[in-house]
């Protein structure tokens, strides 16, 4: 062996490994510059996504007994980056408490198509984690790199957290801003309004949120009494609230409205008492938000919902009565008469009943949902599946805890497995199960599909490619995810069959330390 060239290969390794450091240096002196701890943060995952060629980077810091990431930093959607890790099981946790650097393979899927990972403990209560799609992972050079640009960021870390509390302690920290300049951003930034009153209502002081709507300007305002600037019922209620609050020292809830020149305006607020000095609760502090666009949707609502049920008392009796007494007439006929065209009166008959059961899920489905309840998806699919008689299997891949009207739910799985038993194979598969990394679920079959051209068009009333149907199953399940705020889709199944993806879906977590 040529010890000469083996000599010069490792002599050229370190000289590279030693450019590369003196690179990393180089760099690491922007995070000297930063103002804020958060903006060392984002320099120190900036620097590590740039340098390291990294797919992700997230910066976690302790937060009780788990990780939540204070700057999260991803290529494309191939690695899954979670906001919280684990206290127990998880890199993060084992480096911070080791303090030491720790590199290794990522076990399957546990961070999205991520192979391996890299993680250094920072500042003693979190972690930088680097997570890599590189077949060949993360070398030694890089982990020792990385520690190295950690320990200039807890240096910088260590100096704007200790300068802040430096100059809080010897000089004004506010930025060299006029009052109103200052006032102005708060009450952009803060869309809550808040006032000092005394007992009688009087107000002291106006706090923040003044710019934000057409009121009267502080001078004008502190002084005079509620009485005197609001609506006689609007003006009860908060001082009726201010008088209970400094009463029984105990927070309050109010809701006014008022009269604008674009209208009646609605206040949602809670009185909170101030005490003084000398423990006396002279005075309160009411913080109120402008709830007249939601006060607006709930109005709409109800009124939707109204004409909804007037609309499934039309159906349920204007029309199934004569078509009840029609069949009991056809069916007396029946006994005198021998006639095949009796029959296709009686299957014409079957079919509005079916129209009118159909119109009536229709109009009480599209109604919105307003107190929905934890429903685990599985066992919601298990019920769907016993109602619903058809031949096949369900199969369900995982579950999830959703916030939905139970009964509407369990509605769409049985519309879509009997859409399934309709449209699929004579016995098929059907899946259903979460949607990884969204908030929804789907429910899958083997069947022949929908033509890609035709999958918007099977939600509209009417459509159906079975003779005989109603065409409003699949419009139901649409009505009904659009009661709950979700967006459904068709697409195509792994199997090739049809998919419906339901998206928007409020989940409920089922583990302790959420």
């Amino acid at each position: 062996m040529d010890d000469t060239g083996q000599g010069e290969r490792d002599g050229g390794r370190a000289a590279s490994a030693g450019a590369a450091f003196d690179r990393l240096r180089e760099r690491a002196t922007a995070l000297e510059g930063c103002q804020t701890a958060r903006a060392v943060r984002e320099e120190l995952a900036h620097i590590v996504r740039d340098q390291f060629d990294a797919d992700a980077v997230g910066v976690f810091r302790r937060e009780g007994d788990r990780y939540r990431a204070a700057v999260r930093s991803a290529e494309g959607d191939a690695v899954r980056l979670p906001e919280v890790l684990s206290g127990e099981h998880s890199p993060v946790a084992a480096a911070a408490d080791s303090g030491e650097t720790c590199r290794d393979r990522v076990p399957e899927d546990a961070f999205g198509d991520a192979t391996a990972y890299c993680v250094t403990p920072l500042n003693g209560d979190g972690a930088v984690l680097v997570l890599t799609t590189a077949t060949n992972g993360i070398d030694a050079e890089t982990a020792a790199g990385l520690s190295m640009l950690v320990g200039h960021a807890e240096s910088a870390l260590g100096d704007v957290e200790g300068g802040t509390l430096r100059r809080a302690a010897t000089a004004d920290v506010r930025p060299d801003v006029s009052e109103e300049e200052l006032l102005d951003a708060l009450s952009h930034a803060f869309p809550d309004y808040a006032y000092i009153l005394d007992v009688d209502g009087t107000y002291l002081d106006v706090l923040l949120g003044i710019r934000t709507i057409e009121l009267h300007a502080k001078d004008e305002l502190v002084g005079r009494n509620v009485r005197d600037v609001l609506a006689g019922e609007a003006a009860d209620s908060i001082v009726s609230a201010i008088s209970t609050a400094t009463g029984t020292g105990e927070v309050q809830r109010v809701e006014y409205s008022t009269e604008r020149p674009t209208g009646q305006v609605h206040y949602e607020g809670r009185v909170a008492p101030l005490s003084s000095v000398e423990g006396r609760r002279t005075a309160a502090v009411l913080v109120a938000r402008d709830v007249t666009e939601r006060h607006e949707r709930e109005r709409d609502l109800r009124r939707q919902n109204e004409r909804l049920e007037e609309f499934a008392s039309i159906v349920s009796h204007d029309l199934r009565n004569p078509l009840n007494t029609a069949s009991g007439f056809l069916e007396l006929l029946a006994e005198d008469v021998d006639d095949e065209r009796i029959g296709r009166i009686s299957t014409a008959h079957d079919r509005m009943e079916s129209l009118i059961e159909d119109l009536l899920t229709l109009a009480r489905n599209g109604r919105a949902v307003t107190d929905p309840s934890p429903i685990d998806l599985e066992t919601a699919a298990q019920q769907a599946w016993g109602t619903v008689s058809m031949d096949g299997s369900l199969v369900v891949e995982g579950t999830v805890t959703i916030r939905a009207d139970p009964n509407r739910a369990r509605q769409v799985l049985e519309n879509l497995l009997r859409n399934a038993s309709e449209h699929a194979t004579p016995n098929p598969t059907i899946r259903v199960g979460p949607i990884p990394d969204a908030d929804g679920f789907y429910v899958a079959d083997d069947g022949d599909g929908i033509p890609t051209d035709e999958r918007e068009d099977v939600f509209e009333t009417g459509y159906t490619s079975v003779p005989g149907g109603t065409g409003l199953g699949l419009a139901i399940v649409e009505r009904v995810a659009e009661a709950h705020g979700w967006t459904v889709e068709a697409s195509e199944s792994a199997a090739g069959g049809a998919r419906f993806e339901f998206r928007g879906v409020e989940t409920v977590s089922t583990d302790p330390e959420e």
